[in-house]
């Protein structure tokens, strides 16, 4: 064999040895009970530096990488919710959630332009954005700027967080709550209703049921009112209230129950709220705005 062709094929056998060898990025002695070993230094401790996973810029992206139930253990860091994620083979779950630095109240209000600490929005489905007035009452469909997410015919659900409330001895949620008829013989009634739950582990975990409004009852149904409506409903967690009827009785448009309040939450690193709104018919709407979480 001539000796360039020689060296040519030891090279490519050294190189070839290499793949099945402990790899070290920043260090010449990487442990051997590791296939990589990545070092913060390379220069003896004179600069250091840090590992960066994959990142990608929303959940869109993320579900674009397709893996398979033998990718279990895939990382990536998720841009728009602040999220480092490992893929477990059939979802990504959240292995921690980068929050701010801990500011009350944390708000998601609907709106395009996020909050200045904001409650993240996990997922909506089944509904959509509301602005403008409604027409019975002919109030705005938001509390204080532009949007409000709301349902017609349909059940809608939407998720908040997760968020780190761990800080905080207890937190409290709360929320505005409004029912709009378009027509004058419509409105809220026994199979419009409104519940609100609680995990402390993550949009993904469990829920407990916490807050159960209603829009009417067997003998008096079709009540509607705007967000300026006064009465409220509050509960503790894990003494939930069941069938609270929305109308005070009178069919005012003031008369109805606009603000919603949870307390005594725990203070879980993994906050999440769930709030399904469930409505019957094509000429009533719930509406939802001003989501809250405070720390006590």
């Amino acid at each position: 064999m001539p000796i360039k062709n020689f060296f040519i094929l030891s090279a490519i056998l050294l190189h070839a040895s290499n793949f099945y060898c402990q790899v070290g990025i920043g260090t010449t002695t990487p442990s051997s009970a590791a296939m990589l070993e990545v070092s913060s230094t390379s220069d003896a401790g004179t600069t250091y530096k840090g590992f960066m996973p994959p990142r990608v810029p929303n959940n869109t992206a993320r579900n674009a990488i397709n893996p398979s139930t033998n990718d279990i253990g895939m990382l990536v860091f998720v841009e728009s919710t602040k999220c480092l994620q490992l893929w477990i083979g059939t979802e990504w779950q959240n292995v921690k959630c980068i929050t701010p630095p801990l500011t009350w109240p944390a708000i998601h209000n609907f709106e395009t332009a996020a909050a200045d600490y904001q409650l993240p929005l996990y997922s909506a489905s089944g509904g959509a954005y509301t602005g403008g007035n409604g027409i019975y009452p002919n109030s705005p469909l938001y509390v204080s700027r532009s949007r409000g997410y709301g349902v017609s015919n349909n059940t809608a659900t939407v998720i908040l967080g997760p968020l780190d409330v761990s800080s905080a001895t207890t937190a409290t949620f709360k929320l505005r709550l409004a029912g709009f008829s378009k027509t004058f013989g419509n409105g809220m009634d026994l199979t419009d209703i409104v519940t609100v739950s609680i995990s402390t582990n993550g949009p993904t975990g469990t829920f407990s049921d916490e807050l159960r409004i209603i829009g009417g009852t067997a003998t008096d149904s079709n009540f509607r009112w705007g967000f300026t409506a006064t009465r409220a409903v509050t509960t503790t967690y894990s003494s939930p209230r069941f069938n609270v009827t929305s109308g005070d009785g009178t069919h005012s448009t003031t008369g109805g129950i606009s603000y919603l309040e949870i307390t005594g939450i725990p203070n879980s690193e993994n906050l999440a709220i769930k709030i399904e709104m469930k409505n019957n018919n094509s000429d009533e709407l719930w509406v939802i705005d001003e989501a809250e979480v405070w720390g006590n």
